[in-house]
């Protein structure tokens, strides 16, 4: 993960010398313990379990995750989202020196039965009120599966249950995610028990209705571009708080021309 790889004492290749960053980024590196899907309190408690064991602090704290759909509810309506995150932050603050990283996903992975390879969930990656609006629709009449617009769904290359990216080529959308990051930016940034933003992920995939082996789809260059924008104004709001984009994808399957778009959307402090 690229920009998570700095809260970690060692990546693939061993311990590497990280500055840290300029006043006034908050810089609390080591090892986080991160919930493996949507944030629960059985998971959360879980981990908050184990950092209360932690007496040598080997950890530094937790990572939860958050869909974009459960923090706007709808148009700029972020109370119960934000409410939600600074319940958990007030929790962390309870674990003395415990801090939190949030991981904002906004590419989602449905749910499959593993018996009968049913989808039993359908992980919306934007919330309701764009997906019943064609002001965020794509240019090409891509959508989800129900004829949905703001986001469209992609199938597995791995034979998983697929799941949606936000059209984020589209500019109404693009603008929609730099709202969403500014008002998390003004409720959040003076916590200091937020250590971190993280947003997954920088693996787009052609819609699913794209079949032919060129593929139709032809936005992918704006999509980076607008989700470059949208991290910088991010990280402009966020003037405390550390920012990574995560990166996963298939490198064989991936252009060196596609490397180089998701290089250019790393972000350091």
């Amino acid at each position: 993960m690229s920009g998570l790889s700095l809260y970690s004492r060692g990546g693939r290749n061993g311990p590497r010398i990280i500055v840290p960053p300029t006043n006034p980024k908050r810089w609390n590196p080591g090892n986080y313990i991160a919930e493996t899907s949507y944030d629960s309190d059985a998971l959360f408690n879980a981990i908050a379990a184990r950092l209360a064991a932690d007496t040598a602090g080997n950890n530094k704290g937790a990572l939860i995750r958050k869909p974009w759909n459960q923090l706007e509810a709808g148009l700029g309506d972020y109370n119960a989202g934000f409410d939600a995150l600074e319940m958990r932050l007030a929790q962390i603050a309870a674990l003395a020196g415990r801090r939190m990283i949030i991981f904002i996903q906004i590419k989602t992975f449905n749910t499959r039965n593993p018996t009968t390879g049913e989808i039993t969930s359908y992980k919306h990656a934007v919330p309701g009120y764009m997906r019943s609006s064609a002001t965020y629709a794509d240019p090409q009449g891509y959508t989800n599966d129900l004829g949905e617009h703001g986001e469209y769904g992609y199938k597995s290359g791995n034979g998983g249950p697929g799941g949606y990216i936000p059209n984020m080529h589209v500019a109404a959308v693009r603008d929609r995610f730099q709202a969403l990051m500014e008002a998390f930016a003004t409720r959040f940034n003076s916590n200091e028990y937020l250590e971190a933003v993280v947003i997954n992920e920088a693996s787009i995939a052609e819609p699913y209705q794209v079949t032919d082996a060129g593929g139709n789809w032809t936005n992918d260059v704006t999509w980076y571009a607008n989700m470059k924008t949208a991290h910088i104004a991010s990280r402009a709001a966020l003037e405390n708080i550390q920012i990574s984009q995560w990166f996963n994808g298939p490198r064989d399957m991936m252009s060196t021309q596609d490397r180089e778009k998701a290089h250019s959307l790393t972000l350091r402090s």
